[in-house]
């Protein structure tokens, strides 16, 4: 959905809540940070996440509701569709509606289904896939939900004045997304939150994200005999899916086992990191790598279903089905959208390589 700029309160004091060493304050709108000329379809699912962002302004005149929808969203491993969290409180689903009515008449919108959530929904679609809002919670675990949550938009941002010297870039993702701080006054502040700084805060994270819960199935090679334990020995990315300088290469898998076992029939979306690859090193070829494929007892696995992609720490998870192997196996992946990985492979004895317009991957099963 489109969205005009909103003009930026004057800095206000930080409340008790609020620390300035964990936000660095945006020195642009988040409406301009957004923007992705490049692609069309992006930009505007980054219009509509902020868009509901915004209409969390009326969600959070009311504490004890905000406290709810916090609660609720823990409760379901800190991540849920706004579609199935309003469906469970008619209080948060009218008042969700009033703040996105609001956010259409702002940007002279016209309604395009039965609700305004719903005309979001139909507007978040990219390539053939149609997305709906998320709300995910990365630091669920740890947040006092007493303070005010930072409301973020699911997506990365590039080119902001002083990030190059923060410390979290030696060690975390160099992904950084915007937010909102919504005060019990009727005053906001917006500010960009890094990796780091959303895994350890207590202050609640909350990110809206694209969200997709269909299966997409990749077809693969079919299995070969067994062997043991997996290595990645070298590898090509030929393009990256975000903006950020960096893009986190990573690979989740589902080991079988002698006799036909397997491994849960999915993963936690986040898989290991094989690599950080830098934006100039794109399309570059990587060998002499000895990476081993993290699966639990390694020692008994006859083959790996596996998805290697790019992980986004703030997204949802998005479901590869694999159709490689005895049977498919579906693997979790935290990427923006569903088509944000690289390979799909069912992978056993030998020497096994997929290429594809993507890039390559080489995986050597080693006694």
């Amino acid at each position: 959905m489109g969205c005009t700029q909103e003009p930026v309160p004057a800095p206000i004091a930080t409340t008790p809540s609020v620390s300035s060493k964990e936000f660095i304050e945006a020195t642009q709108p988040i409406a301009e940070l957004i923007k992705n000329p490049d692609d069309p379809q992006d930009e505007k699912i980054n219009e509509a996440l902020f868009g509901v962002v915004q209409a969390f302004e009326e969600i959070s005149k009311n504490p004890k509701l905000m406290k709810w929808v916090l609660e609720e969203i823990k409760a379901q491993n800190g991540e849920m569709n706004l579609v199935d969290l309003a469906a469970k409180n008619r209080h948060f689903s009218l008042t969700l509606e009033k703040g996105l009515e609001k956010v259409y008449q702002k940007n002279n919108l016209s309604k395009s289904g039965d609700s305004f959530l719903e005309s979001t929904h139909k507007s978040m679609k990219y390539g053939k896939v149609n997305y709906g809002p998320n709300a995910y919670i990365p630091n669920a675990e740890i947040a006092d939900f007493n303070q005010e949550p930072v409301i973020s938009v699911g997506t990365d941002i590039e080119n902001i004045t002083g990030l190059d010297d923060l410390d979290e870039l030696a060690d975390y993702d160099d992904d950084y997304i915007p937010g909102r701080i919504y005060h019990t006054n009727g005053t906001y502040q917006e500010v960009i939150v890094g990796e780091q700084t959303a895994m350890t805060t207590t202050q609640p994270i909350v990110v809206i994200s694209p969200s997709n819960q269909d299966l997409t199935p990749v077809p693969v090679d079919a299995p070969q005999k067994a062997n043991t334990n997996p290595l990645v020995t070298g590898y090509q990315i030929n393009f990256p899916y975000d903006k950020s300088r960096r893009s986190e290469y990573r690979i989740v898998s589902i080991p079988l086992y002698f006799g036909g076992g397997h491994g849960a029939n999915s993963s936690n979306g986040i898989g290991y990191n094989i690599s950080k690859v830098h934006k100039n090193d794109i399309g570059k070829i990587f060998n002499n790598v000895n990476f081993t494929i993290p699966v639990n007892n390694i020692n008994i696995a006859a083959g790996a279903w596996i998805v290697t992609f790019e992980y986004d720490w703030w997204a949802s998870k998005k479901y590869i089905t694999v159709n490689g192997g005895p049977f498919s196996r579906t693997l979790a992946c935290k990427m923006k959208y569903s088509d944000n990985w690289y390979q799909v492979m069912y992978t056993t004895v030998g020497t096994t390589q997929t290429s594809t317009s993507k890039g390559f991957i080489t995986i050597r099963w080693v006694n």
